[in-house]
């Protein structure tokens, strides 16, 4: 059992652990934690399943993106005896953040590959829907039957 509680900050040499994340999603639903444990690992295997059965992309957005890469065949030397030996091509699975965990951070610019007029016509797209929605309500039935 971890000494600390989910919601202590977390120093620099800690990480985050499967349990805290059950334990404040827990707390933050309101749900008992063998249930977020079903659905946490639930997830994970149906992601894991995915892979298997030969999906090459998997979008959880606005979060990160799974994709199966193909590492090409390489030939490798040894140093002692000076063989050659060719490595097969192989499957390998990489994970890409995207802008939601990169703000997070305080990197908004890793989404776009560093391009400005991308992240800067988003930004202003979203305050044109914020100011739209501050200056036309949407209007509450009030039915009083």
């Amino acid at each position: 059992m971890s000494s600390r509680t989910p919601m202590d900050p977390i120093e620099p040499w800690q990480c985050l652990t499967r349990r805290d994340i059950i334990e404040k999603v827990s707390e933050h639903t309101g749900y008992n934690k063998e249930s977020v444990q079903k659905v946490i690992l639930d997830f994970f295997q149906t992601i894991t399943d995915e892979l298997e059965r030969g999906v090459k992309r998997i979008h959880i957005r606005p979060y990160f993106h799974i994709d199966v890469k193909i590492m090409p065949e390489r030939i490798q030397y040894s140093l002692k005896t000076k063989a050659k030996y060719i490595l097969p091509a192989r499957p390998y699975v990489r994970m890409t953040p995207m802008l939601h965990f990169n703000t997070a951070v305080g990197n908004e610019n890793m989404h776009f590959r560093n391009n400005r007029k991308q992240i800067e016509k988003r930004l202003a797209l979203k305050e044109k829907r914020r100011l739209a929605m501050l200056a036309n309500p949407p209007e509450k039935d009030l039915d009083t039957d």
